[in-house]
């Protein structure tokens, strides 16, 4: 994500961002529910330490993954089942298409 700061094309990079996302997904999913809530919290650790915009850029991703591994859903149109229940980002799907712009395109520069 830190390609997409000031990229004047970024959209391949949030796709191949995805690719990456959905294989860790794929990963995260083998793993046992023990170890998925530590890998959670490991990359919520490994973004904190990112720059600013990469954080803006990723967190409802990450929300939205915490979110799933915690026992949530989505909705069909993407919104999440039940709320967010903290003050955090709100959850979001990390997919690397969309219709009009990208989600992770309208986190401003901040």
């Amino acid at each position: 994500m830190e390609r997409v700061h000031r990229n004047p094309r970024p959209l391949p990079t949030i796709k191949d961002a995805a690719y990456g996302w959905r294989q860790m997904l794929f990963y995260l999913s083998m793993a046992g529910e023990a170890e998925q809530p530590g890998f959670v919290a490991w990359a919520e650790q490994e973004a904190a330490a990112r720059p600013r915009h990469v954080r803006m850029r990723l967190g409802p991703a990450l929300a939205g993954r915490a979110h799933v591994v915690a026992g949530g859903s989505f909705h069909a149109d993407g919104s999440v089942a039940g709320g967010n229940g903290d003050a955090g980002p709100t959850p979001r799907r990390f997919l690397g298409w969309s219709v009009g712009g990208h989600w992770m395109l309208a986190r401003a520069d901040r």
